[in-house]
């Protein structure tokens, strides 16, 4: 799930910007998730080692797509 040449540093932090401050749990988790990032090899950063458990997250918590905030995250997950 190659995801051209987008950097993940850049999708993660779009998509942190839409996601309100009431879901702890989410935002804990991708922050974790944006931490680790760090140390990760930059040619790791743009294969499925990265983006794989990215999309893991956000599929755990947003189950559907009812609210703005949540479709507004795929699209620019999908690069839509």
């Amino acid at each position: 799930m190659k995801q051209s040449n987008r950097k993940i540093e850049n999708v993660l932090s779009e998509v942190m910007k839409y996601i309100p401050e009431e879901e702890t749990v989410l935002l804990r988790e991708l922050n974790m998730f944006k931490e680790d990032l760090c140390f990760k090899a930059p040619e790791l950063k743009n294969s499925d080692v990265c983006w794989l458990p990215f999309q893991n997250i956000l599929n755990i918590h947003i189950t559907s797509f009812e609210e703005d905030w949540k479709i507004k995250i795929k699209k620019i997950f999908n690069n839509e």
